[in-house]
């Protein structure tokens, strides 16, 4: 998951875009049951994962929770409670060994089209990366 603070309505578009714009990633916007997410891989890789943006009010609320307990020592604790946005990455767990380089890409690129207020946090391990 990667916490933003946007403070602009951003649409998955825009996520597309800025993953486009990475010579390496083959990028598809897709929908499903409704919610529009965005589809990436690697150029000669069959891995993919998906991407979606969520920016309700609930976003600001769980980055304050979050900043509160799992950041408490972190020095941009106060930037990551005012987060409004996050892009959420999912997987299939079979390719979890494989996808560590995509994943890593991914995020990567987010945080620099969406920085600088943009911090990856991993909800298993309730740790920043």
């Amino acid at each position: 998951m990667i916490l933003t603070r946007l403070g602009r309505p951003v649409d998955p578009d825009d996520v597309a875009a800025a993953l486009r714009a990475h010579p390496n990633l083959v990028v598809n916007q897709r929908e499903h049951h409704g919610t529009p997410y965005t589809a990436v891989q690697l150029r000669d890789e069959p891995w993919q994962m998906s991407v979606t943006l969520e920016q309700h009010p609930a976003v600001a609320e769980e980055s304050a929770e979050i900043a509160a307990t799992c950041a408490a020592d972190h020095p941009e604790r106060e930037r990551i409670a005012a987060c409004d946005s996050r892009l959420l990455l999912f997987w299939n767990l079979e390719d979890s060994a494989e996808i560590t380089n995509l994943q890593c890409l991914v995020a990567e690129t987010l945080v620099q089209a969406f920085g600088p207020d943009a911090f990856i946090f991993d909800p298993d391990s309730a740790c920043f990366v």
